[in-house]
């Protein structure tokens, strides 16, 4: 037989057997993105009336928006995430340079820019090179550059509504991943690792652009009371590790009361967050922000079985002191209130620390992975876990 022809055929037949051995690894992995489309749908649906979505189907669509907007934002591209419609082609360069123009060439185009200046300045900020790079300001000096530079409210107004349809999605796509590999909550605070800030610049840049210089107001401020958008709020979520005084911040979302559609995740309409001394962004979904009158109107009583926040609970606690074995010193007792689990750890010896691991795995389902920078009970979102999944 002809040599071109036996080389042919050989190739004809392994390309036969790729399309065999894709087309059933294109069946497997269809298969488990339906599987875990079901898991999400199955788990909001055992969920309480109050805490369940009023239309399945559109929380269900927000998941998969949330999705596109995630990879966006891990690719450095907000700009893309925003999905923001302006035709005009310098203010839609603008936007684009706002959020997504490297550091250096920021500085670069603002430097001279005099207005910007005397807007920075003004908030008793140096307009500096390292000023526009430090994480405390860097989305403040962004969205100060938009609002100077476009000088439209029509396109301020878009941007706007725009950034808030993206952060609710985003919401939606991380509570998808709770479901996907947690058990299920009414109220949790939620850690991801952060290391580049991109997932707290994202919310920080709404929330300046709604509540210009929201950051530079203490918690304890009248501010934090009449501000109904976005302002520095108490928490007592980790105390001692959060950055930028210790503080953190709320974005309030307009619910309609009048057919309890909530925007949020489990009918809430606030975001608490904020971001920690180890690189990691915290987030937590609340029916209401700091307003006493909210407090008292949206106040619902959860089963603390269904409660997961940064707090130790009692059994892992007594777990480690009976496995420490002697008293606990003053510098110590403050390491744990600060760091939690992760710090209990490090104190323990080598045969204790296993048990401990163990007893967090086996008793409590803690992930092993997260051990390092657990604090308490909170959701552990790690990106390098995320599970694929469509939407109907």
């Amino acid at each position: 037989m002809n040599k071109k022809i036996i080389i042919k055929s050989l190739l004809l037949i392994m390309l036969f057997e790729y399309s065999i051995l894709y087309s059933k690894t294109k069946n497997i992995k269809n298969s488990e993105v339906n599987a875990r489309l079901q898991t999400i749908i199955t788990k909001i649906n055992d969920l309480p009336e109050t805490y369940r979505p009023t239309d399945i189907k559109k929380a269900l669509k927000l998941m998969l928006q949330g999705k596109s907007i995630w990879n966006n934002i891990n690719k450095n591209k907000s700009y893309s995430a925003l999905e923001v419609k302006i035709d005009e082609p310098h203010a839609a360069l603008i936007i684009k340079n706002s959020f997504d123009m490297s550091p250096d060439n920021f500085w670069v185009e603002i430097h001279n820019n005099q207005k910007i200046q005397q807007a920075i300045e003004q908030a008793n900020i140096e307009f500096t090179r390292e000023a526009s790079n430090s994480s405390e300001y860097y989305m403040l000096f962004r969205m100060t550059y938009l609002k100077i530079m476009l000088n439209n409210d029509e396109f301020i107004k878009k941007i706007i509504d725009a950034y808030q349809q993206a952060i609710i999605a985003l919401q939606w796509f991380l509570y998808a991943q709770t479901l996907l590999e947690n058990e299920p909550f009414h109220s949790a605070v939620i850690a991801i690792p952060d290391k580049d800030l991109s997932i707290f610049y994202f919310l920080d840049g709404y929330a300046e652009l709604i509540s210009p210089r929201y950051r530079l107001y203490s918690a304890l401020s009248i501010h934090s009371f009449w501000q109904s958008d976005a302002y520095t709020r108490i928490t007592r979520h980790w105390k001692y590790k959060k950055l930028f005084k210790d503080a953190a911040f709320g974005i309030n979302f307009k619910n309609h009361i009048h057919n309890n559609e909530y925007p949020l995740p489990l009918n809430n309409a606030h975001i608490l967050f904020g971001t920690l001394n180890n690189n990691l962004t915290f987030i937590k979904w609340q029916k209401h922000g700091p307003h006493v009158t909210d407090i008292i109107k949206n106040k619902i009583q959860t089963n603390p079985e269904f409660i997961r926040s940064d707090k130790l609970s009692k059994d892992i606690l007594l777990q480690f002191k009976s496995l420490f074995g002697h008293p606990l010193t003053r510098y110590q007792n403050h390491l744990i209130t600060k760091d939690g689990i992760s710090a209990m750890i490090q104190m323990l010896n080598n045969e204790s620390r296993t048990l401990f691991i163990n007893f967090l795995k086996k008793i409590k389902k803690y992930n092993m992975l997260d051990n390092n920078i657990r604090k308490g009970n909170e959701i552990i979102l790690n990106p390098q876990r995320f599970k694929d999944f469509q939407t109907i």
